[in-house]
């Protein structure tokens, strides 16, 4: 402590900075590349640093005499010189050895498909998804394309092995966001909040995934913010759907803000292309965002992301039971979501993480002469340590608390929810051998207002077939607090829990990625209505079988990056008001999706193709005995975009069109039925064939 507080002091008189010697230098690789996010320390004193993007380090340390430098990468020869600190600057360049027994280690990797690693697996980064034609830019819209994913085209959100959409938790710099869609209405879904480009690293588990997640009984998204950006910039771009503006601006070498407003009215885009629905009030709003980066002297990372946003839909839907009344939903809704995180190191050894963020959702809904307005607010508080036990064993532990508040109104009545939720997680990844690895770990959590705990252990193991493949386990217990809707009912109900069961190969290059997995799901305690038809108990269950495959390939014919993903599935639940054991509607059988880009040279032109195909879902046929026994057509989409990437003025410049579905495929998500069973109408997407064109300028200072 005497010497934590004399640094201090040193800081805060720089009197005495004279005193000290300050330590410089650069860590480059064999092929004169920069080595970031190295430790470099002075052994056996608590001096030190990591290096930032450009390899470069400088810290200063009051050590005296002859002292050893040390640099240590994973994947790098430890090095170490000898240094003389007297006061004056030292400057030292290291380049670094690649370590042989350290190159393509096993890697715990079931059931993720990541960019935040490119020496795991690649698949989709911010261009990947902007380009995947069908996908609309969308993040959501995009991992629609790979395995374990049900296309859905009538629901919001991401259906994963046999899941409710309310099984996938979405996470931004490792805390939850608990309304990532814009504003709903029936049979229409919604589209992601979030710009893809704000990301960095994607790392989207369809099961097995860390203890340190929780509260998804199926899937989680991860999603990384950017760090600090390169250069000041202004963007601005225009489309069919609207107008975008956003500003980055500089401050030094460490610090960045950037600013973004747009405003949005899809009026134009459903006046031109026929539509399906009958719109009222199509879909639009306005929003803002405000996004902070430092970089501190020691190369931790602050960010601060806020997003606010405004949106109004309304439609007019027939009624059934009497064909010449109609009635109009309409849904404005407001979304303030505000995430503050900070990483980096405590000294040489220890990683450390904590985060805070806050959400505030309401929705104002109108339909029938009725109003709804549910309002939850969520605080959720976050810290992660980490470090290395050894050569071979690297530990993590933490823990996480939420504070969510809930305002239910219908017309004159109300309803409030209040929940504080706690967690705590362990995890160690332990590497046997150059071959064989695993990963154990632990989650406990307690609900308030279930006044309920548990305890959900997790495991993972890899063993290295080749240079370039591996197969692995994955056993887990993973706990879901019922949803808000169904808590307001009574609370006398415990947490939902699926058993993952998951056997993985896959094979990566730098060019071809193949991944295979099997997975059974077994489900537990899900919420089933009782008699009364108002409240809840948990004799619910259910399970889900079957296999994911993916394919990408880069390289074979040159320009082309392709990739292929099915999955077979076959999932039954009991559940809710299931009267018998069923298929849910929201399962999808066999899923494939075929996602295709080239890019030509001069002119720089990229085009790109998707094709999707889903067997048909189970709906209910009120005139049919068995229960959920029909099936809808199987679903067919192809769609197409095109860009091109020139200037205009010297600015950087994109101009891109796509189309959906021109070949006109009846696409049908089930149907609509009168009370009587005599009427019926299908329920389509918002348009047959749509198209979308727009410009996007990038001016830099």
């Amino acid at each position: 402590m005497k010497k934590l507080t004399f640094l201090l002091l040193l800081n805060l008189l720089p009197l005495f900075v004279w005193a000290q010697t300050q330590i410089t230098g650069t860590l480059t690789d064999e092929k004169g590349e920069p080595v970031a996010f190295a430790n470099v320390y002075l052994k056996d004193i608590y001096d030190g640093v990591t290096t930032n993007e450009k390899g470069e380090f400088s810290f200063q340390t009051e050590a005296v005499g002859t002292q050893i430098l040390v640099v240590s990468f994973t994947g790098y020869k430890r090095q170490e010189q000898e240094v003389q600190l007297d006061g004056i600057t030292v400057k030292v360049d290291f380049t670094l050895e690649e370590d042989s027994e350290t190159l393509n280690p096993v890697v715990i990797s079931v059931g993720a498909f990541e960019a935040s690693d490119e020496k795991k697996a690649t698949i989709l980064k911010p261009l990947d998804i902007v380009t995947v034609a069908g996908a609309e830019a969308d993040v959501f819209g995009a991992l629609r394309t790979l395995p374990g994913v049900s296309q859905i085209g009538n629901e919001t959100g991401i259906f994963v092995r046999g899941g409710e959409a309310t099984e996938t938790k979405t996470i931004i710099n490792g805390t939850i966001v608990s309304k990532p869609f814009f504003g709903q209405v029936p049979d229409l879904p919604a589209r992601g909040r979030f710009d893809p480009f704000l990301f960095k690293g994607t790392l989207f588990s369809t099961g097995g995934y860390s203890a340190e997640y929780g509260q998804a009984l199926s899937s989680v998204l991860i999603l990384n913010t950017q760090d600090l950006p390169k250069q000041n910039r202004t963007g601005v771009g225009i489309n069919m759907a609207g107008i975008d503006i956003n500003r980055t601006q500089l401050f030094g070498e460490n610090t960045a803000l950037i600013l973004g407003l747009g405003y949005s009215n899809l009026g134009l885009f459903t006046e031109v292309i026929p539509q399906n629905t009958d719109w009222v009030t199509p879909p639009g709003g306005w929003g803002g965002n405000l996004a902070f980066r430092h970089r501190t002297k020691n190369q931790g990372m602050f960010k601060t992301y806020a997003q606010y946003q405004s949106g109004d839909i309304a439609i007019r839907s027939q009624d059934l039971n009497n064909p010449s009344e109609t009635s109009i939903f309409r849904n404005q809704n407001q979304n303030l979501y505000i995430n503050n995180s900070y990483q980096g190191m405590l000294g040489k050894n220890w990683f450390f993480y904590a985060g805070v963020s806050y959400s505030e959702d309401e929705d104002n809904i109108e339909v029938a002469g009725d109003k709804i307005i549910p309002q939850e607010s969520l605080w959720q508080n976050k810290v992660t340590l980490g470090r290395d036990l050894s050569n071979s064993v690297y530990l993590k532990f933490g823990g996480e608390l939420h504070f969510l508040e809930g305002r239910y109104r219908f017309n004159q009545f109300e309803q409030n929810l209040n929940e504080v939720y706690s967690a705590f997680f362990t995890e160690a990844d332990i590497t046997f051998s150059q071959k064989f690895a695993a990963r154990l770990g632990a989650r406990g959590e307690y609900s308030a207002i279930l006044a309920r705990y548990n305890i959900a252990p997790r495991a993972s193991l890899a063993y290295k077939t080749g240079e370039n493949s591996q197969i692995a386990l994955a056993y887990g217990w993973f706990y879901q607090r019922p949803e808000n809707d169904f808590l307001r009912q009574n609370t006398d109900v415990d947490f939902e829990k699926a058993t993952h069961y998951i056997l993985n190969y896959q094979w990566l290059t730098d060019d071809y990625t193949f991944r295979t997995e099997l997975f059974y799901k077994d489900y537990e305690n899900l919420l089933k209505t009782n008699p009364d038809g108002f409240t809840f108990n948990n004799d619910g269950f259910g399970e889900a079988m079957g296999i994911d495959i993916f394919w990408r390939d880069r390289k074979s014919i040159k320009n082309l990056d392709y990739w292929l993903s099915y999955s077979y599935l076959v999932a039954n639940r009991n559940f809710r008001d299931f009267p018998v054991t069923a298929q849910p509607d929201f399962v999808t059988n066999h899923t494939l999706s075929l996602v295709t880009r080239y890019q030509f040279q001069f002119p720089l032109i990229r085009v790109g193709a998707t094709y999707t195909y889903a067997s048909g879902r189970a709906y209910l046929n009120p005139n049919t005995e068995d229960f959920l026994s029909d099936r809808t057509p199987d679903y067919h989409n192809l769609s197409f975009n095109v860009s091109y990437l020139t200037t205009v003025f010297d600015q950087f410049t994109v101009l891109y069109a796509a189309v959906t579905n021109p070949f006109g495929f009846e696409q049908i998500f089930g149907y609509r039925y009168s009370e009587d069973g005599l009427v019926r109408q299908p329920v389509l997407p918002a348009a047959t064939t749509s198209f979308f064109v727009g410009i996007f300028m990038s001016i830099s200072d």
